[in-house]
């Protein structure tokens, strides 16, 4: 007996999720409903559990990001029974069908045809894996409409401007974004840059879909925007690697603030921040960079908040909070006076926190939910 264990749909928002900690070794026994590790989705931290009684084979790792429905791990009949059959039975059944060819790319036959058209070749193309028709389609449409024509108006009368935003993310996040900028004068969106090729050429609320993440330097150089911003919230790791990296090319950051976010005196806050509604932020508190804020979050005085974090509804610190780069934070969650919370940490949904919280680290509160039918 084999059972194939499988990435959960744990949120609607989500397309993958990761891998936090297995609890079970390799080989280990594990029976119906045990609990064998800790998944995390764009809101929280979950445990998973068996469906089924078996030896533990992890296919994925710690750190791992996984599609929904992709492998995490196989349950075997024997601690030692061998599985490569089993998997790559499974990845042939899933591949498509592509074309082989030098070097570390692939093209299909239809997408090597379409470039040798155009004179592209496949460095050019900003595709992972298997570089296909779609993806060749996508780069000659945003390489057609990287070419804006210039603007009458903002040409001539450039200083009174609104700002000119790129957005980066053409998803959920993205929604959030334009809301937010479509109610203040002082900025407007300009284009979206998004990988996914399907995307490219739509639009949302109105903005088209320029092309993928890797056009926005020369979009930039060409005079197409003023500052970009990151929409998506759900992987942290992948939004701080594109804002560092487009950074380092020359793009410039802007914040995206709604109007009703209160923000006290002596606030010092860094470039690439997304503050959703009624988020506050008490008097000297300092703000790093590349945070997304959700609706309701309180920044309490003499906070430091550090760069590339993410916070979702109602979350509170109290004073003197200090809260390190690459941290995860779920919905209602309340912080103590003069707590530090150390980088790269996972805070999940309904946490007090009262102490210190060491770099790396999973704090998760044990709610237990029970629910009835109600009386006649």
């Amino acid at each position: 007996m084999t059972l194939i264990a499988r990435a959960p749909q744990l949120n609607v928002n989500d397309e993958s999720i990761l891998v936090v900690e297995w609890l079970k070794a390799e080989g280990d026994l594990v029976k119906r409903g045990e609990v064998v590790g800790l998944l995390e989705t764009s809101k929280a931290v979950s445990e998973f559990e068996a469906e089924e009684s078996g030896h533990f084979r992890p296919v994925a790792k710690p750190g791992d990001r996984v599609p929904v429905h992709g492998i995490l791990f196989v349950l075997t009949a024997a601690p030692d029974q061998p599985i490569e059959g089993i998997l790559a039975a499974q990845a042939a059944t899933a591949a498509a069908p592509a074309e082989e060819e030098p070097g570390d790319k692939r093209w299909t036959k239809k997408a090597q045809l379409l470039a040798q058209k155009h004179g592209i070749r496949i460095e050019d193309i900003p595709a992972v894996g298997v570089v296909r028709e779609a993806d060749v389609e996508q780069f000659l449409r945003a390489r057609e409409s990287s070419s804006a024509p210039a603007d009458l108006i903002d040409g001539v009368f450039p200083t009174n401007r609104a700002e000119r935003v790129l957005i980066v993310g053409g998803g959920r996040g993205a929604v959030q974004v334009l809301d937010v900028i479509y109610s203040t004068p002082r900025q407007r969106p300009v284009g979206i840059v998004d990988d996914n090729p399907s995307a490219a050429g739509k639009l949302v609320m109105g903005v088209k879909v320029l092309g993928p993440a890797s056009l926005a330097p020369k979009l930039f150089r060409d005079g197409a925007f003023d500052a970009a911003v990151i929409a998506f919230s759900n992987d942290l790791q992948a939004r701080a690697r594109l804002f560092l990296e487009l950074t380092g090319q020359g793009v410039p950051f802007t914040n995206v603030i709604d109007p009703s976010v209160k923000v006290h005196s002596n606030v010092a806050m860094g470039k690439g921040n997304v503050v959703i509604a009624n988020c506050r932020f008490g008097a000297c508190a300092i703000v790093g960079d590349n945070n997304f804020l959700s609706a309701f979050v309180n920044v309490e005085h003499h906070n430091v908040l550090g760069s590339h974090c993410t916070f979702g509804p109602g979350v509170m610190t109290s004073s003197r909070v200090i809260i390190g780069d690459r941290c995860r934070f779920g919905t209602g969650v309340f912080i103590e006076p003069g707590v530090k919370i150390g980088p790269e940490s996972i805070i999940a949904s309904g946490c007090i926190i009262t102490s210190e919280v060491p770099a790396r680290s999973i704090v998760k509160a044990r709610v237990e939910t029970v629910i009835r039918p109600r009386g006649a």
